[in-house]
């Protein structure tokens, strides 16, 4: 007859047994090889599950061949191709296969171009045949041996900028920006440089009071005897823009006039993006507020004057959260917390939360470990830059040595006075009964 004590010993020992050879199962397989029990996959790989999905793969091996001795493009290159870095990844039939090939030359070139090779020339084979050779309705026989993919690369000639040009206008800092940005004549030729400075002239604009400058296309001429390209960028300024006014919109329980306040947007003052970044720097601070957008109206009237827009998404008004922990040392414990995050209309927070902990020995409420606290604060408390915080405490501490009650009031101040810069200053006023080897004393 088995008892209780030998039913439990022969189920640990069974517990055991099993847990040992999964044990043993894990450390044979690594995650390299998958396997299914009752239905679920283990150790599968996203390479692994994105091949079971593919329809009548094609494996494929594939290199690249680069006529000049330059280790530094082969390496760009290869880590452009799709080719190279998808291999383990089979496309689904020719189809599949002709159009990342189609893609990669695209890739390539593009590649080439950022590099100052305007000359380059990249040609790819399939099985030793120009992909272009090859319609999508032959077969290529499933199980068959790799495909075999060539990647041939004539670089060609480094390029530099010749002529440069801005058509529709420009100033000094136009000039300036495009300078700034590398495009300049004599400089080695990236395409990404012109990309760059297009982006610069028109922010150039935008510094000037333009807020709806735009680029209105680019015009790049390849000289291949000279081994220059020349460049002509296009812009449209618009019209110079005067702030005047806010509009507020997404807002439900944080008051509008709340967020204006806080944006810190001045009035009657030209158009300039650093002023737009700042006030939405601003409005982010606010735990009330999700997401802030601050752009422009969409077109300025007659008198070239035009309101900022300011949209707004708000968050949960109440959040509530807990938390529990167990310590070695210490013992159990746990924590709780309530949160509301727009308590007047002006995003005040007020968090109220309790921790407590008890230890090993102890038996009653006296000998737990604890706090509840309450913190309010208030943006914006004297303007824009400026937040008060306030928190109250009680609290119980019970080490070893001693036995503690207390209170704790704190009120703080902090000032952003710039973006990098910020002053805090306050007040903390601090009481405690202490029971310990002196007796009981009161502390503050």
């Amino acid at each position: 007859m088995w008892g209780v004590g030998s039913t439990l010993r022969a189920f640990v020992a069974f517990g055991r047994g099993l847990a040992l050879s999964w044990a043993m199962l894990l450390l044979v397989l690594s995650p390299a090889h998958a396997f299914e029990i009752f239905g679920y996959k283990f150790f599968e790989t996203e390479d692994e599950a994105q091949l079971a999905g593919t329809v009548d793969p094609v494996r494929y091996t594939t290199a690249i061949a680069l006529e000049t001795d330059d280790a530094a493009l082969l390496e760009t290159l290869t880590q452009a191709s799709a080719l190279i870095n998808q291999q383990d990844l089979p496309p689904s039939g020719l189809v599949g296969l002709l159009q990342r090939v189609k893609d990669d030359r695209a890739n390539l070139v593009a590649k080439l171009y950022e590099n100052s090779r305007y000359g380059g020339v990249v040609n790819i084979s399939i099985n030793g045949r120009p992909y272009e050779q090859i319609g999508v309705t032959e077969e290529l026989a499933s199980g068959a041996p790799p495909v075999s993919v060539t990647i041939s690369v004539e670089a060609g000639p480094e390029f530099t900028f010749g002529a440069i040009m801005i058509d529709g206008g420009s100033g000094p800092q136009q000039v300036m920006a495009m300078e700034d940005s590398g495009l300049q004549t004599g400089r080695i030729a990236s395409s990404t440089v012109i990309v760059v400075a297009e982006n610069a002239v028109v922010t150039a604009w935008q510094k000037q009071g333009y807020p709806y400058a735009k680029a209105t296309g680019r015009k790049v001429v390849a000289d291949h005897t000279f081994r220059t390209l020349d460049v002509t960028l296009s812009a449209d300024p618009g019209p110079q823009v005067t702030i005047d006014g806010v509009q507020v919109s997404g807002n439900e329980r944080v008051d509008g006039d709340f967020i204006i306040r806080q944006a810190d947007l001045p009035q009657g003052v030209l158009y300039h993006p650093d002023i737009l970044a700042r006030a939405q720097k601003n409005l982010r601070k606010l735990e009330a507020l999700a997401s802030v957008t601050v752009h422009m109206a969409d077109s300025a009237d007659a008198r070239g004057h035009a309101p900022v827009i300011i949209e707004v998404s708000e968050r949960k008004r109440r959040t509530i959260g807990a938390g529990a922990l167990y310590s070695s040392t210490e013992g159990a414990g746990g924590e709780i917390f309530w949160l509301h995050r727009n308590v007047f209309g002006h995003a005040e927070t007020f968090r109220a939360e309790a921790e407590i902990g008890q230890l090993l020995m102890a038996d009653t409420i006296d000998e737990y470990n604890g706090r509840f606290s309450v913190l309010y604060g208030e943006p914006g408390f004297l303007d824009p830059y400026t937040r008060l915080d306030l928190k109250a405490t009680v609290l119980q501490e019970e080490p070893d040595p001693y036995h503690r009650r207390g209170v704790v009031a704190e009120a703080l101040l902090t000032h952003d006075y710039s973006e990098y810069v910020s002053f805090s200053g306050g007040i903390t006023y601090d009481w405690s009964r202490i029971d310990d080897a002196f007796g009981r004393n009161n502390y503050s």
